[in-house]
């Protein structure tokens, strides 16, 4: 019998090819949802579209979504029609995967059939599928009873025996000559189904030390066991990258190989109060950092100190409160006077203002202040909240029970177009706060008008005649935490500080040989402004969580935050805690000084 070639209809869409030769010297087929998405269609008042399929290659599939249960299965169909004739005695083989991403986690459940396309819709062959969570391939070998014109079948995936979602790939179908049994052309054609390969894993790291990583002394051993993880196993032959660097300016580093039962076991040791700071890379064999789905794999950043209650900070500028009642003066001099305009607020029991409140420098407080519209005199907490380093509107902090007020860190305008924020970052305010001569002189420095801020937007919340006189709460993270620390320093009506990964402590820890973060470089100017010498002001109860990874904010930094506080404090120190990715089940070790639970 002569050879007939592949054949494919309407431009790449379901391939039949028909075999002579010895069946397995054949070509094997194209996955059909290469070039063949826009071939389907659905009926019944669904929905389908191509779509990129985590089956880790550069192919497509199909999401489909029939919205409700129907009266039949194939009230909601999705299918194709085929556009090449079928022989009678041929045999037809017909297999894809498919797995249900319903958003209430059940299974699906589908008929799939290849089948005339006008009635009596006689099968040639089909199935009836429960479909997992996971993908699951289905197959289905018959052979024509007659024959079939181009346009004569189709293949139809039955939906509508339940409301579900569900997704399809690697469609194939393959067609046999007469002779070809059934047990054959199955045979061939597991052998030629496309693979479904598995899309590339979560990669994350697990790390741990011997003990408490908060509890060596100086000197002594330091053992880190890191262990490299796909999809939460381990995961054996990636190449692995190390290093470790301490306070004391010891850094060690090479190369390791992962393994699936032995992790990678790093020991260090610090000669002086301080961190050590250990970081792991899973790289490529060109040293180049995994990546997955084209961004960069997390590493394992983490960390422990020796002797972190003996870590200090250097002097405070010996005029550092009396240049603070100084500031104290000049916000005096300015009448606490604020603009309020309404804003849509999203819940009835509720109002809220986009507020200007005057102040001295350049610019206002600026923010939302918002509150319960039927709240009586003196009955409600307070809460002010400052935001992380960058340049934009303050949020709406909506809240039932308290009064509720944010700020942007700059006295710019809320709520405006991306256009006016990334103007402002690209002129004025770009780099702000990092320019060493401003930094110099406290007053020229760009901290001292935002400090000035933060004070007046406690004078505004504490002038509402809802505020309750005593329950006052600054709360915000980095840049936000390292305002809110200087809150609770200042302004004594403060009654609980909650600072996360607080920004800009021990800021001349630098000059100590300590590993630096990113933040403004020292100058003494910066001093008024450390939020470790403020520390040693708060009264009330704070507590700091911080990351033992994170080196925008150094753990030393917040162990010197710590050590310096006098009122009730504890601090939470995550392992693998970065400033921006927290290291999945890292744990977490906690100090307390004064602090009640």
């Amino acid at each position: 019998m002569p050879r007939r070639s592949l054949r494919a209809a309407a431009a790449g869409a379901l391939l039949l090819c028909s075999i002579s030769a010895p069946l397995w010297a054949q070509a094997a087929p194209r996955d059909l949802l290469e070039t063949v998405g826009s071939e389907f269609f659905i009926t019944g008042g669904a929905s389908v579209k191509l779509l990129r399929l985590d089956r880790g290659g550069p192919r497509d599939g199909m999401r489909a979504l029939a919205s409700e249960k129907k009266t039949n299965p194939w009230d909601v169909s999705l299918m194709t029609v085929l556009r090449t004739a079928v022989k009678p005695g041929e045999v037809v083989y017909f297999s894809f995967y498919a797995r249900s991403v319903s958003g209430d986690g059940a299974p699906g459940n589908i008929q799939y059939s290849v089948q005339k396309n006008s009635p009596d819709w006689s099968s040639i062959a089909s199935g009836q599928a429960e479909l997992p969570r996971e993908w699951k391939r289905f197959a289905a070998t018959a052979k024509a009873a007659t024959g079939y014109a181009s346009g004569d079948l189709k293949v139809v995936f039955m939906m509508g025996a339940q409301k579900q979602e569900i997704e399809v790939s690697s469609v194939q179908l393959l067609l046999f000559p007469p002779e070809t049994s059934l047990e054959e052309a199955k045979r061939v054609g597991d052998l030629r189904e496309p693979p479904l390969r598995k899309a590339p894993g979560k990669i994350t790291f697990m790390g741990v030390t011997d003990k408490n990583p908060l509890a060596y002394k100086t000197g002594e051993t330091m053992t880190f066991t890191i262990q490299l993880l796909e999809d939460g196993l381990p995961v054996a032959g990636k190449n692995l990258a190390w290093k470790c660097v301490g306070d004391d300016g010891v850094t060690n580093e090479g190369k390791a190989l992962s393994s699936s039962n032995a992790p990678l076991v790093l020991k260090a040791s610090v000669g002086k109060p301080g961190f050590v700071r250990a970081l792991v890379y899973a790289q490529d064999a060109s040293g180049i950092n995994l990546k997955v789905g084209g961004q960069n794999a997390p590493y394992f950043d983490g960390g422990a100190g020796a002797d972190v209650e003996k870590i200090t900070g250097v002097a405070e500028p010996k005029d550092f409160d009396a240049y603070w009642k100084k500031q104290a003066a000049r916000l005096k001099g300015v009448p606490v006077r604020a603009d309020l305009a309404p804003i849509e607020s999203p819940d009835p029991e509720l109002v809220g203002f986009d507020i200007k409140v005057d102040c001295p420098g350049k610019m206002p407080v600026s923010g939302y202040f918002c509150k319960p519209k039927a709240a009586a005199p003196r009955s409600l907490p307070a809460r002010v909240s400052y935001n992380g380093y960058g340049v934009s509107g303050a949020y709406k902090p909506w809240s039932k029970g308290t009064l509720s007020l944010n700020i942007n860190a700059h006295g710019i305008l809320n709520g405006q177009p991306a256009d006016y924020y990334a103007a402002l970052k690209q002129t004025t305010l770009s780099n702000y706060a990092f320019f060493e001569e401003e930094n110099k002189n406290p007053d020229t420095a760009y901290f001292n008008g935002m400090i000035l801020r933060v004070l007046r937007s406690l004078e505004f919340i504490k002038a509402q005649p809802e505020w309750d006189g005593s329950n006052l709460i600054v709360s915000g993270g980095s840049q936000g935490g390292f305002q809110c620390l200087i809150a609770a320093a200042l302004d004594r009506q403060v009654s609980r500080c909650e600072a996360n990964i607080p920004w800009c402590c021990d800021l001349g820890g630098v000059t100590l040989g300590r590993m630096p973060g990113w933040r403004p470089g020292w100058v003494e100017g910066l001093g008024y402004y450390d939020a470790a010498n403020h520390a040693k002001r708060i009264a009330c109860p704070t507590t700091i969580y911080a990351g033992l990874g994170d080196y925008t904010c150094p753990p030393s930094g917040e162990m010197v935050l710590f050590n310096n506080m006098k009122g009730p404090v504890k601090l939470d120190f995550q392992q693998g805690r970065t400033h921006g990715y927290t290291m999945p089940g890292g744990a977490i070790y906690t100090l307390k000084k004064n602090w009640k639970d």
